[in-house]
């Protein structure tokens, strides 16, 4: 069986509008299934303003997408661990505007908590997040046919799914969890603690 005939989802958690890539995910949803990938499925899991319901419902229906896009809204938090299991690929494709570029996504340490690999703008600090964990691709979100291939890249080797998936769990319980950040802290206060008290002069009361 092709990777072109199996149902696999595309994913992606947070707010949903324009610059968060909405129409850049959507592009890419219809480029794919123009290529072979017609049970390829969108899945969007955050608010959604009305006005943009309304144009994506004239989208999906212009481009016989109308199965192929889930819009989930806002659900509890403990309901979006399942859809991220049955995914295949997590999306991260915001615009390039400053606000976004100089701050980490936390959706892409959900996608590595998750094991799910995923393809995520080509901000510097994102790329270099890729690089280090080799846990997905780093991309020019206003380049479709390079949104397109990584994905792709991905869709066509459960191997590939699999070793990106695995290198971000590894990474985010070594190092991009709660835990091991509270570690890192604990570690940072005690350090200066301890210089403080080793370089502090000895009090001496002077009654």
């Amino acid at each position: 069986m092709s990777p072109e005939s199996v149902e696999q989802t595309l994913i992606y958690i947070g707010g949903i509008e324009e610059n968060r890539g909405l129409w850049i995910m959507l592009e890419a949803l219809k480029s794919l299934k123009q290529s072979g990938y017609e049970d390829l499925k969108l899945k969007l899991i955050g608010p959604i303003f009305e006005a943009d319901n309304e144009k994506i419902d004239a989208y999906v229906s212009e481009n016989m997408l109308m199965s192929s896009v889930e819009r989930l809204g806002r659900i509890p938090n403990d309901e979006i661990g399942a859809h991220m299991a049955s995914a295949t690929v997590g999306l991260c494709l915001l615009k390039p505007i400053p606000n976004y570029m100089e701050s980490m996504a936390t959706k892409m340490f959900e996608y590595m908590s998750a094991e799910l690999p995923m393809v995520v703008s080509d901000f510097p600090m994102w790329s270099e997040l890729m690089q280090e964990t080799q846990s997905g691709y780093s991309v020019n979100p206003l380049d479709n046919l390079e949104v397109v291939n990584a994905i792709e890249r991905l869709l066509k080797s459960k191997k590939l799914q699999q070793e990106m998936g695995s290198n971000g769990r590894y990474h985010y319980e070594k190092s991009y969890n709660w835990t091991a950040e509270g570690k890192k802290l604990l570690a940072l206060y005690e350090a200066a603690t301890s210089e403080v008290l080793h370089e502090s002069p000895v009090y001496k009361p002077t009654f």
